[in-house]
């Protein structure tokens, strides 16, 4: 099941006051939009993001986030839209529908999360947090209904702060590292203040790399 990336943060600045607030929880405005190129298996194509209305679920304050993939990859969702905590910056629902195998199919997500060591903000070199993640996804395909349950603990170490040139251009940014329950190296991601998000990621167990190509944030 492809998750929508959700690491919003990173440094870059033109000033001191900009390098003060380094790390800090970003604020997304709505038609905040990213682009990027995912490439897989020498298989590539476009997803865009776009930031495009607020929501609230049991008190918790949301942005909802649009992804699109274009053309739409097989097997994979093609369409998605979620709605992220305003605090945390991680996906609380998540509605995707897509194709595989020739059949249409629909799911939809609801998660939870426990920071059972350390804070999400602010972003620091050496930092440390583990997130416990808890999912229940009901998925619709063709005359099948079926549910998935899962939990994931997951552990971020914040390693160093460098600057990475994509098509989009050269960002200073963090570089974070997600590892599994085992301490492996799940994947890579390279986050900048400027741009709100991430400007690179690679997946260490699919070999999936994505880029970004344009933004356009207020």
């Amino acid at each position: 099941m492809l998750v929508l990336v959700a690491s919003v943060i990173a440094c870059d600045g033109d000033d001191d006051d900009a390098e003060n607030k380094a790390g800090q929880l970003p604020v997304l405005k709505v038609g905040d939009t990213w682009e990027y190129t995912n490439t897989e298996e020498g298989a590539s194509y476009a997803i865009t993001m776009e930031v495009t209305g607020e929501d609230e679920v049991e008190g918790a304050d949301l942005y909802v986030v649009k992804m699109t993939i274009d053309p739409p990859a097989e097997g994979m969702i093609d369409e998605a839209i979620a709605g992220f905590d305003k605090e945390l910056l991680l996906p609380i629902w998540m509605k995707m529908s897509g194709e595989t195998e020739g059949t249409a199919f629909t799911a939809e997500t609801e998660a939870t999360y426990e920071i059972s060591s350390g804070s999400r903000w602010p972003l620091e070199v050496g930092k440390e947090i583990v997130i416990i993640e808890s999912t229940v996804t009901n998925i619709e395909a063709g005359d099948e209904t079926y549910t998935e349950n899962e939990t994931e603990t997951k552990t971020y170490k914040v390693e160093a702060v460098e600057k990475i040139t994509v098509e989009a251009g050269t960002f200073e940014c963090f570089r974070t590292v997600e590892y599994d329950e085992n301490g492996e190296k799940v994947s890579t991601m390279w986050h900048s203040d400027k741009v709100k998000t991430s400007v690179k990621e690679i997946d260490h167990e699919t070999g999936e790399a994505q880029e970004l190509i344009s933004y356009s944030v207020q």
